[in-house]
This record gives structure tokens, sequence and C-alpha cells, in this order.
């Protein structure tokens, strides 16, 4: 129980972290574009949506396998959250990076479309 507890805090901390990280990312990826609001702003709510559904999901999936692997598996609790943690965490950095790359590209279509 503690162990599922303690995981979704740390994955709390890290997706808002990660996502914290990406947002600058997305802002230096997006320097060119001064001047075009309509596609920085398509672009930022397509970053803030990839950014939230993939924190949610790994933050779902940490806390399944810390369940799986302690409950199902009878693992230790203890290594199952770590385990969990630091493989989730470097997926959501990963995941957030994705969502920047994809948000630059919405950015680039709105635009070259008129």
């Amino acid at each position: 129980m503690w162990s599922t507890i303690i995981t979704g805090v740390l994955m709390t901390l890290t997706s808002i972290l990660t996502a914290s990280f990406a947002f600058f990312a997305w802002a230096l990826a997006l320097n060119g574009f001064m001047g075009q609001e309509r596609a920085v702003n398509a672009s930022m709510v397509t970053f803030i949506v990839l950014a939230v559904v993939f924190s949610v999901l790994c933050l779902a999936l940490s806390l399944l396998s810390v369940y799986y692997l302690s409950v199902k598996r009878a693992w230790n609790a203890a290594l199952a959250a770590v385990l969990s943690v630091v493989v989730l965490s470097v997926a959501a950095g990963g995941l957030q990076l994705v969502s920047v790359v994809i948000s630059v590209i919405v950015a680039e279509q709105m635009r070259t479309t008129r």
C-alpha cells in the first residue's frame, strides 16, 4: 500500500519536472515563430494536451506495475516501486520530448497553411 502511494507521489513530481523541462524545450523550438499567434497557440494546446495525456499514462502504468510486481509476482514492494519510478520516469521524459516534436510539427503545418 505504501509503495503505491510513494510511487504515485514520486511519479507525479517527476512528471511535473519533465513537463516543465519539455515546456522550455518547446519554447526554444518555437523561437522562430514570432508574430504567428495562430500557429503558436495551436502548438501550445497540442503540447499541453499531449503532456497531460503522457503524464497520466505513465502515472497509471507505474501504479499498475507496482501492483503487478509486488502483489502478483511477490516482489519486494520497495524494489518494485524503485524499478517502476526509474523506468517510467525515463519513459515520461522521452514521451514529453515526443510531445514537443509533435507540437512543433503542428506549428509548422499551421504556418504553411492558410
